[in-house]
């Protein structure tokens, strides 16, 4: 397929797209070069260009990197004064942040591009702001001649560019992704796409000034070239390229109205905003502001078991069910010894409404002293006369999730007597059009 081939929007906004699955990964699939040019010499800098690489790393697929040094006034200071050089300067703050690295998405992706670097697929230059009497500028810090990132793609016949925001700050949460696009066969285009392959290559080809300021390109200091020679995988099987999912900017809003609340209340999400992903979100809060902590996951069927496991899956977590294990009750015990002895933070079992109701269940919560969270998917189920018999007190984290919370009278008491009154809520149309909840 050709790139023109690609239904592709005009301009992509992470509000309401998942620019990276629509954009990044269908476009790289398809493309033999990659130029970019914006960001920093940071490892989330370089996690941030490394995303959607898996199938254009697979096709050996050549990329060309323009980034600033990440320097700070007191580094810019000493190179002009002359009591450090520029070469050491970025090679210490390199190696310094590349022993910092606590997320496994940007170690992975950081590695992805070494790989391509040691084995002549990535070029990577630097561009240092200069002003007219040579002296490395302000602007460095400040990073105004790149605050918008500049990308052009191609298949060896058809090329597309895009220029917009990508801040990559929280690999958590992923990016803030605001940008155009630009097809060169499209006629109303072609003058944007002109100007992005210009930005490019005239920094490339290190004649782009402005301002009083001139854009002086380096190569990579040598000491951070050896330094990716050894984070390099030994082959391209060993890339590991999985990106975590992101929550939207109204589900982000969902997990901080719950905690805001005393990790207490209900979620009303219509079907197909992510009421899952909000709930994982909501979790990584509770384990953010406490210990060890017991997750339970109440849902109606062994089937919603099921999907629920896998979507913790997507986010690297680790969970246990019940439906169809008839130890489940020797093994949950066990669990919950390992996580209360400190041998794991978090401790995620699934299970039915039936069973979550039952005495052996329930007697394992009330004996359990650590932290746990109950999360109640279709809460309305936990309201019924037999469901209810396992809403104890123990669970001093809760959350309920429903598209309607409220049932007969005396169960909607009880579910809001249990978790709270509704914290937040969305219809499909609101997220889907960005405008949020309430």
């Amino acid at each position: 397929m050709r790139l023109r081939e690609i239904q592709l929007k005009s301009q992509y906004d992470s509000m309401i797209d998942d620019a990276y699955g629509s954009f990044f990964n269908r476009v790289l699939s398809y493309s033999t070069r990659y130029d970019r040019i914006g960001g920093r010499l940071t490892p989330n800098g370089l996690a941030a260009c490394a995303q959607g690489l898996q199938d254009f790393i697979r096709k050996d697929g050549a990329m060309r990197l323009m980034l600033l040094p990440d320097l700070g006034p007191d580094d810019i200071d000493s190179v002009n004064r002359g009591t450090s050089d520029m070469d050491s300067v970025i090679s210490e703050g390199w190696l310094r942040d590349l022993s910092e690295i606590s997320e496994k998405f940007v170690e992975d992706h950081t590695k992805a591009l070494a790989w391509m670097l040691v084995h002549g697929f990535l070029e990577i230059r630097l561009v240092v702001p200069v002003d007219e009497q040579g002296h490395v500028s302000y602007e460095c810090t400040e990073g105004r001649m790149f605050g918008t990132m500049t990308g052009l793609f191609t298949d060896g016949t058809d090329h597309v560019s895009f220029s917009g925001t990508i801040e990559f700050d929280d690999p958590k949460f992923g990016e803030c992704q605001r940008f155009r696009v630009c097809g060169e066969w499209v006629e109303e285009e072609k003058e944007d796409f002109d100007r992005d392959y210009g930005e490019f290559h005239n920094c490339w080809d290190k004649s782009r000034t402005g301002q009083g300021v001139a854009l002086r390109t380096i190569p990579l200091p040598s000491a951070v070239r050896e330094s990716m020679m050894r984070i390099a995988p030994s082959s391209k099987s060993d890339i590991v390229l999985q990106r975590p999912p992101e929550l939207r900017p109204y589900q982000m809003e969902a997990v901080k109205k719950w905690a805001k609340n005393g990790h207490r209340g209900i979620l009303g999400m219509a079907a197909g905003t992510g009421k899952a992903f909000t709930t994982i979100g909501c979790m990584r809060a509770a384990l953010e502001d406490g210990g060890p902590t017991l997750v339970v996951i109440a849902c109606p069927s062994g089937n919603r078991e099921y999907q629920w496991q896998k979507d913790l899956e997507k986010w690297g977590y680790e969970s246990t069910t019940t439906s169809g294990d008839k130890k489940w009750h020797q093994k949950l015990r066990g669990q919950i010894a390992a996580l209360q002895l400190g041998r794991t933070d978090m401790l995620a079992v699934i299970t039915t409404y039936e069973t979550f109701s039952s005495e052996k269940f329930t007697t394992e919560i009330t004996e359990c002293r650590a932290r746990i969270m109950l999360v109640a998917d279709e809460v309305h189920n936990a309201g019924s006369p037999v469901h209810s018999r396992g809403l104890v007190d123990n669970y001093k984290l809760r959350l309920g999730l429903s598209t309607t919370a409220d049932r007969d009278d005396p169960g909607t008491a009880a579910i809001r007597g249990f978790f709270g009154d509704t914290v937040y809520e969305i219809s499909l149309n609101g997220a889907s059009t960005g405008e949020g909840g309430s």
